[in-house]
């Protein structure tokens, strides 16, 4: 890349080729601090470039002591890559191959589901279940409210409860999405459509108020929350994967 200053004088500035962010985590699941990538990008076709950072990494981090590397976790990835809920997404593919291939496996993943111009039915009626379906409003990004929707049984705030955020907290290019932040419902009152009418009534909430997309996630072998997304007017878009590998 060459840069004119003044003149006639010219200076070279260095092409960055790929990019690796390197970070520390001392509590999690294995019991045993790790290093990790928090980003990794290399040019499609750059094989070369991307071996060369990744080992690089590896050299770092095991010259400081890290015995496990771990690639985009969730809690400290770099915030603007995705939503918190992400990993390495399919969309990074020459990624995760490179990983892969380099001797990393898959230890998480969580998989994405949209509903582009959503027309959510009717909720089924849930009359029988002694629930009180109640509407709380949160401040927002915008003028859109966050919901949360609620059953509460006999006075109690047990049943379920389905929460629904703005995606502009995360992107503010999705200020139109109502991304589905928890869906819950006890174990008494599952398998009787409950999910289902906490869901839709938050949904046609969130289309009045302004929300024109919907968006929702879980973990990549959720296979039953991932069957009932599916079912009601969700579709695929990103299947996202943690990697991580023993160094010594």
């Amino acid at each position: 890349m060459t840069r004119w200053v003044g003149g006639n004088r010219q200076i070279r500035l260095p092409r960055t080729a790929g990019y690796l962010h390197l970070g520390t985590e001392d509590n999690n699941r294995w019991g045993e601090p790790r290093g990790g990538v928090r980003f990794f990008s290399y040019p499609r076709g750059r094989r070369d470039v991307g071996i060369a950072l990744l080992e690089a990494g590896e050299d770092w981090m095991c010259e400081h002591g890290y015995t496990r590397a771990v690639c985009f976790p969730q809690p400290w990835k770099l915030s603007h890559y995705a939503f918190p809920h992400a990993y390495v997404s399919d969309g990074l593919d020459h990624i995760q191959a490179l990983l892969r291939v380099h001797g990393y496996e898959k230890s998480g993943g969580e998989v994405f589901l949209d509903w582009f111009d959503m027309d959510p039915p009717s909720p089924p009626p849930v009359d029988e279940l002694d629930v009180l379906v109640e509407i709380q409003e949160t401040p927002g990004t915008d003028s859109r409210p966050d919901l949360t929707i609620q059953a509460r049984h006999r006075g109690r705030q047990v049943g379920g409860t389905c929460i629904l955020i703005g995606a502009g907290h995360y992107h503010s290019d999705a200020a139109d999405m109502a991304f589905c932040d928890l869906l819950d419902v006890t174990v008494d009152f599952q398998g009787k459509r409950l999910s289902l009418h906490l869901l839709l009534r938050g949904l046609l909430e969130a289309r009045d108020r302004g929300c024109q997309h919907s968006a929702i996630s879980t973990a990549y072998d959720n296979d039953r929350a991932f069957l009932f997304y599916s079912n009601h007017g969700y579709r695929v878009v990103d299947w996202t994967y943690e990697f991580t590998k023993t160094l010594v």
